[in-house]
């Protein structure tokens, strides 16, 4: 991921007067100079880690978009939605509602058995499961999942 978005970087740098490539270099300095201060800090950084530190840069600027749309600054919201598709490139798809339902219901039985014993334990059953096939998901996503699978 980093020796991608340094690449694109080196690329949009020679992009002169395009006011898309200099938003674009603006939020992969920012983005990089992150993840560059997770690597020093953290030498064994897993590639989750910096994903994370991607999403959060994300969750902040959806944060910001809705205090400008609650002033209607609209053109500042949708600079703000620009960089989030800039940045969600670099992250892995992130499975829908139905793509998670499909992959959870395998084990069903699974997640039954652990509801029993609390909603809790059956998120973690299919966290743990997901995570074991590098699935990218939303937590709140994966919680609607189950509640639907072991309901009733």
């Amino acid at each position: 991921m980093l020796e991608a978005m340094r690449t694109r970087l080196r690329e949009v740098m020679k992009a002169r007067g395009d006011t898309h490539a200099e938003l674009e270099k603006n939020i992969l300095r920012v983005a990089l100079a992150e993840l560059d201060a997770l690597r020093l800090s953290n030498a064994k950084a897993k590639p989750e880690e910096f994903q994370a530190k991607i999403r959060k840069l994300i969750q902040s600027n959806n944060e910001t978009a809705q205090a400008h749309a609650e002033r209607a600054e609209l053109v500042q919201c949708a600079r703000l939605h620009e960089e989030n598709e800039i940045l969600e490139k670099y992250l892995p798809k992130m499975l829908t509602v139905e793509e998670i339902k499909e992959t959870l219901t395998s084990i069903r039985e699974n997640l039954l058995a652990a509801a029993s014993r609390s909603e809790g334990q059956a998120i973690g059953v299919a966290m743990k499961y997901l995570k074991s096939k590098n699935a990218a998901v939303d937590g709140s996503l994966v919680s609607q999942v189950v509640r639907e699978l072991t309901k009733g």
